[in-house]
């Protein structure tokens, strides 16, 4: 008994406590992810504002962009930040085709870890999001660590709060037990008195003195074992 309810105590507190880190870990990656996206997100959007400034010069503090647009003749015109090889038509086509087919005005491309804007105009607008895919998997990577080391160390503690708590209940297990023991060696002395007083009782091979002791045996053991009782 005493072990099953440290154990609940432990894994209780276990439970609660990765409860709580899920849920925090849960929000901080989530508004980081939303903040990072957020980002990206302006940065095209104040491409699409003003495309003169594309390419854009480095060290603007802005994302690198670059924009694809099919024009009437079916030709693809590229421009953008020096940080893009945007010589590979056949790359260009299908990054164009697979932003086009999402039907989406702003979404990923996974495979090629772009974000695409649509403009008004018909453009789409492009930005690099492995690093920002990389925060992220950091971010995760630290809380898979702050949660096993938060856990084994609060496992440690809730083990010596259990221990703690629990320690009053065993010990009054502990003396239940004890009390139930001595209670029984008290109440079996009289009770096999007056049971081997009733046994003779019935033989009639002892005399009415005899039996008279017997009864007095019987009711002397039995006010014994009531005075017991009372004092349980």
């Amino acid at each position: 008994m005493i072990r099953r309810l440290r154990a609940e105590f432990i894994c209780i507190t276990i439970a609660v406590l990765t409860v709580m880190l899920c849920v925090i870990f849960g929000l901080v990656y989530h508004f980081t992810r939303e903040s990072l996206e957020d980002a990206s997100i302006s940065a095209l959007k104040a491409a699409a504002a003003a495309p003169a400034q594309l390419p854009m010069p480095p060290g603007n503090g802005e994302l690198p962009c670059f924009s694809l647009q099919m024009n009437k003749h079916g030709t693809l015109t590229v421009s953008g930040h020096a940080f893009y090889d945007l010589t590979d038509q056949e790359l260009l086509q299908d990054i164009y085709r697979q932003a086009t087919r999402a039907k989406r005005q702003t979404g990923i491309l996974k495979g090629y870890f772009l974000r695409y804007y649509r403009c008004p105009d018909g453009r789409y607008l492009f930005t690099d999001i492995s690093r920002q895919q990389h925060t992220l998997e950091d971010l995760l990577q630290s809380f898979l660590w702050i949660g096993i080391v938060g856990i084994a160390g609060f496992l440690a503690l809730s083990v010596f709060l259990a221990n703690w708590a629990v320690k009053p209940v065993e010990t009054a297990w502990k003396q239940q037990r004890q009390f139930v023991a001595d209670a029984s060696h008290e109440l079996k002395t009289p009770l096999t008195v007056i049971m081997t007083n009733g046994e003779l009782l019935t033989e009639d091979a002892y005399s009415d003195e005899e039996k008279a002791v017997f009864s007095r045996n019987i009711l002397t053991m039995s006010r014994r074992m009531r005075t017991l009782v009372e004092i349980l």
